[in-house]
C-alpha cells in the first residue's frame, strides 16, 4: 500500500513541475485609461470603479492634502469646503467610547469643529499617507480616519471628491 502511495506522490510532484515549467509567461502590458471616466451598464461594474479609482487617484490624495493643511491650519472653512453634507461624524463619550452622529449643515459642522478636531484626530488627520489610500470597488476611498467620494455635477460631466465621514483613527 505504501509503494502505490509513493508512486502517486512522486507522479503528482512531477505533473506538478511540469505544469509549472509548461505554463505560458504572463505578459503585462500598461493599462490606457480614457480621458474621462467610463460608467458602463455592462456585467463588469468591479472594473469599471477600479477604472474610475485609478485614473482620479490623484483628485483623491489632493483633497486629502487640502484637509491636512487646513487642519493644521484651523481653517475651518476650508475643512468644511472639503465635506459633503449630511456628513457622519465619530465622537468619543465620556466612557471612551465611539458613536456617530449626522451632521446635517456647514452651520451645524462648523458649531462642532473643536469637539470633531480634537487634538488626538488633528494627530491621525496629520498621519495619514496619501500614497496609502485605499480604493473600494464602489469607488470610495478610505484609510482609518475618513471615507471620501466622488460628487458629480454638471450632468456627471465633472465631479469633486468631498468627505462623506469622518471616523475615530
Amino acid at each position: 500500500m505504501w509503494k502505490k502511495l509513493l508512486v502517486f506522490s512522486a507522479a503528482f510532484c512531477l505533473s506538478l513541475i511540469l505544469l509549472t515549467l509548461l505554463k505560458p509567461k504572463a505578459e503585462t502590458n500598461p493599462v490606457e485609461l480614457p480621458a474621462s471616466p467610463v460608467i458602463s451598464n455592462d456585467s463588469e461594474p468591479v472594473q469599471t470603479a477600479i477604472r474610475i479609482s485609478l485614473k482620479h487617484a490623484s483628485a483623491f490624495k489632493n483633497s486629502l492634502l487640502n484637509l491636512q493643511n487646513a487642519v493644521t491650519k484651523n481653517d475651518k472653512e476650508t475643512v468644511v469646503s472639503l465635506i459633503n453634507f449630511p456628513v457622519e461624524v465619530g465622537f468619543l463619550n465620556k466612557k471612551n467610547k465611539s458613536y456617530y452622529k449626522d451632521i446635517k449643515s456647514e452651520t451645524e459642522f462648523l458649531q462642532t469643529y473643536d469637539k470633531i478636531f480634537d487634538e488626538p484626530f488633528k494627530k491621525c488627520i496629520a498621519q495619514m499617507e496619501p500614497d496609502k489610500l485605499l480604493f473600494s470597488t464602489s469607488g470610495e476611498v478610505f484609510n482609518s480616519g475618513l471615507r471620501m467620494d466622488r460628487i458629480y455635477k454638471n450632468n456627471g460631466s465633472d465631479f469633486e471628491v468631498k468627505i462623506i465621514k469622518l471616523f475615530r483613527c
